[in-house]
């Protein structure tokens, strides 16, 4: 068991990674293909895409995922076709409808209500993208119910890239605008998902209106609906302090900040997000099969691996989170260094909430999960407004900490009654000294050049904390050890 989840989260981290390095590639072209004009529209548009497309998705996506395990253990041998038929076919309703509703409200504003001219154009022209989303969330989430990541990784390493190389063809060759931009990410988003799907029922037939079930469908809404308003309300609790930014500090201040955010999100992405997305269905898998006993041994050891990585992220864009700023972006956004580390610790709380709190999940306690991320939402806002009108971008980063370690510790203490989980003392009492004395050396280095100081600091403070987890922590020595075995019996 724990070499095909080694397999999985290899799979989801080279996945996240493919996918960060095509983020990094496409940021300074499009930013010289676009307008600035036009780019802050893209980014408008974006904004309205993630809550129209969450609201075509009707929570089903989270509902689909939980329910796998169960479809799979009942001997019905047509419960698979009537999952899959039910679950394609309901989510791609709700997208249509949603998709429908927003391009007629888009035809109707009138051009004043937007801060930019034709943004309402725009907005329709992308409207298709909330049913196209909504039906691959369809798809991916079965993948991601039967473990299968490393589909989940070609696909999504495949979608980015075929992206990027479309949208730039189009902008660099045929249009230098909006409307270049969304067409091609229109047809290369089409045929991608027509592909997975091609791919996915290959050898059997399609998902048929026929086979969809509608007490199934009533029973996955009824789960997905509370999940509906978590999601939205993430992305309240995600997004509302770039708002208070703008109109407190100034848009300067909301740049370094997006930039520093944007950056500690793709690295988190690649390091601790793909830990995440192996373990999650692996836990409602080994609740099916092991039950409570299998399911608390696997969650405590995740939760001791998870800490000793998340901190040594934290303590890596503490020191080098400004440099690496300057490196890929420029000398403008070097101020985000203050805020690196304090953005990361937010975020490495914020993944690991869904594997710390699976007991809600597996309860199918969702209404009480809309209500913890509803709070949440109105928390931050609180926050936010509170503390960036007096430390700036600091504040926003304080906000979020704040209120991502808030609401992990209420969900855990929700969620001990079912699957409990141990506070990983043991790792978070190794890791942080050593931690902050391997960011305290690397952070006495300084070189006038940023990238070597990068590298610098980055190869000191990485070569000092593994070294020292490695001495202390027998897990993790126990780890290497067998690593080096698997990896010299191939």
């Amino acid at each position: 068991m724990a070499r095909s989840f080694g397999v999985h989260v290899s799979n989801y981290a080279w996945a996240e990674g493919a996918v960060a390095v095509a983020g990094l590639l496409s940021f300074p072209i499009l930013t010289r293909l676009l307008s600035v004009a036009d780019y802050g529209t893209m980014n408008l548009v974006a904004s309205v895409l993630g809550l129209t497309v969450a609201l075509g998705k009707m929570g089903v996506q989270h509902a689909a995922l939980r329910m796998w395990p169960e479809v799979q253990a009942r001997p019905d041998p047509d419960a698979r076709s009537t999952f899959e038929a039910t679950v394609v076919w309901g989510m791609l309703g709700s997208g249509v409808a949603v998709t429908l509703i927003w391009a007629l409200l888009a035809a109707a504003m009138p051009d004043r209500w937007w801060s930019e001219p034709g943004a309402g154009a725009i907005m329709l022209l992308a409207s298709p993208l909330i049913a196209l989303r909504v039906l691959e969330s369809a798809l991916v989430n079965q993948l991601r119910a039967q473990e299968d990541s490393t589909a989940m990784a070609l696909y999504s390493t495949a979608r980015r890239y075929a992206g990027l190389v479309g949208v730039v063809g189009v902008l660099w060759w045929l249009r230098r605008d909006l409307w270049g931009f969304y067409g091609a990410t229109i047809a290369v988003e089409l045929l991608m998902v027509a592909g997975l799907m091609v791919w996915m029922f290959r050898g059997r037939s399609w998902p048929q209106p026929s086979r969809v079930s509608m007490p199934l469908y009533g029973s996955l809404a009824v789960y997905g609906l509370p999940m509906l308003g978590s999601e939205m309300s993430n992305v309240v609790l995600t997004m509302s302090d770039r708002f208070i930014i703008q109109n407190a500090v100034g848009a300067e201040s909301l740049g370094i900040y997006a930039a520093s955010y944007n950056m500690c999100d793709q690295l988190r992405g690649f390091l601790l997000g793909s830990l995440v997305g192996a373990a999650y269905p692996r836990c409602l898998h080994l609740w099916e099969s092991e039950g409570a006993a299998g399911l608390r041994h696997f969650l405590n050891r995740f939760m001791h691996h998870y800490s000793l990585v998340a901190l040594y992220l934290v303590a890596l864009m503490a020191v080098v989170g400004g440099d690496l700023l300057v490196v890929l972006s420029s000398s403008r956004y070097a101020q985000g260094a203050t805020v690196t580390g304090w953005i990361m610790a937010g975020l490495a709380l914020q993944t690991v909430a869904q594997v710390a709190a699976v007991g809600i999940f597996l309860a199918k306690r969702t209404m009480l999960v809309m209500v913890l991320m509803v709070g949440s939402g109105v928390l931050s806002i609180a926050a936010n407004v509170f503390l960036v009108g007096r430390l700036g971008i600091q504040g926003a980063a304080f906000a979020a900490l704040g209120v991502y370690a808030l609401l992990l510790l209420v969900q855990m203490a929700v969620a001990q009654r079912l699957a409990p989980v141990i506070v990983p003392w043991r790792g978070l009492l190794t890791g942080a000294p050593v931690a902050v004395g391997a960011a305290w050396a690397a952070s006495h280095i300084h070189l006038d050049v940023a990238w070597l100081n990068l590298l610098l600091r980055g190869a000191v403070l990485t070569l000092l904390y593994l070294g020292a987890v490695l001495a202390v922590d027998t897990q993790w020595r126990r780890w290497m050890v067998d690593a080096v075995r698997q990896r010299k019996a191939r």
